[in-house]
């Protein structure tokens, strides 16, 4: 697989038209796609910046695991499980300051599912 970036120039109905950064050339589409069309996958860039609501309730959630937990320094939950989303989601790091909205509702699932998860487990019999 090759990733080739560009801009999106138009788009009319299914039909897109990418800008390309840089030349491609016939040869490197045939070596990956065996000489029939090649399958293309396309990611957008969120641009978006994670909004004040977002950053709140991150942090609401992160008191609420550090208060029902009993963690003994409430001030070190956010980067304790800041750690444990980047190693078990393999995710890049980021800034609660400045990462994309996408980032921010990612990681603020995955801590909502983190406190469900606590608190499932402390009401077991």
């Amino acid at each position: 697989m090759s990733e080739i970036f560009g801009k999106l120039k138009s788009i009319k109905g299914k039909e897109i038209t990418v800008l390309l950064d840089d030349d491609l050339s016939t040869y490197q589409i045939d070596k990956y796609s065996n000489n029939q069309y090649p399958t293309v996958a396309i990611m957008l860039a969120d641009n978006r910046k994670i909004s004040p609501d977002q950053r709140k309730k991150i942090y609401a959630l992160l008191g609420d695991i550090a208060n029902y937990t009993g963690y003994s320094i409430p001030q070190e939950m956010p980067a304790v499980m800041k750690w444990k989303y980047l190693t078990e989601t393999g995710a890049e790091m980021f800034s609660l300051s400045n990462c994309s909205m996408t980032t921010a509702n990612k990681y603020l699932t995955w801590v909502n599912h983190s406190r469900l998860k606590s608190e499932a487990c402390e009401n077991r019999p």
